[in-house]
């Protein structure tokens, strides 16, 4: 039997889809970060020693369920691999029409810890959570379907290489960024 759940009408299912942003599609932040490319793929080179960062918008999907969390992680590959720890983070502003519907921006961190074999997609306990209410602080503005509201994000995502809980010697090579998200089936 399937419950009714805020956000979304009774009898209709939900499931988990990946909302994906590569290297190509952030800006130069903060730090210097260069970016390169790892064979064809391009990746955000992120420096060791300091805290560097990249820009990005993001559209809301049409079929999340509004109000409820969703989850980020970066995928990256390391200069040097070994078992060590990254410190990383985001700032996060969601907007409505082009404005922004919260304050300030959100930050939230986390550290990932580096295996030492190479692409490195952190396990869910290191995701970091974007929660809901504060992407979808006004649920009229996310309506299953609704066209007319443009709604986004703006995310600055960083390795914060300067902190003593990132340890690790090596250059972060940034992939992408992953957004899971629960969705209307």
């Amino acid at each position: 039997m399937l419950r009714h759940t805020r956000g979304a009408p009774a009898g209709i299912q939900r499931q988990l889809q990946r909302l994906w942003v590569d290297a190509k599609r952030m800006a130069e932040g903060e730090g210097q970060p260069t970016l390169t490319a790892q064979g064809i793929s391009p990746v955000w080179q992120m420096d060791a020693a300091k805290k560097s960062s990249v820009y990005t918008d993001v559209g809301i999907p049409l079929d999340i369920m509004a109000g409820r969390d969703m989850w980020a992680y970066p995928v990256f590959t390391m200069s040097v691999n070994l078992f060590a720890n990254i410190r990383f983070g985001l700032r996060y502003l969601p907007m409505a029409q082009g404005i922004s519907i919260a304050g300030t921006p959100t930050v939230i961190e986390n550290t990932i810890a580096a295996d030492g074999t190479g692409t490195v997609i952190p396990k869910r306990p290191e995701w970091l959570t974007l929660e809901g209410w504060r992407v979808a602080a006004n649920q009229s503005q996310l309506q299953r379907d609704d066209f007319t509201n443009i709604a986004n994000m703006q995310l600055e995502v960083y390795r914060d290489g300067a902190s003593d809980l990132d340890p690790h010697p090596g250059n972060l090579y940034l992939q992408g960024l992953a957004i899971v998200y629960e969705a209307f089936v």
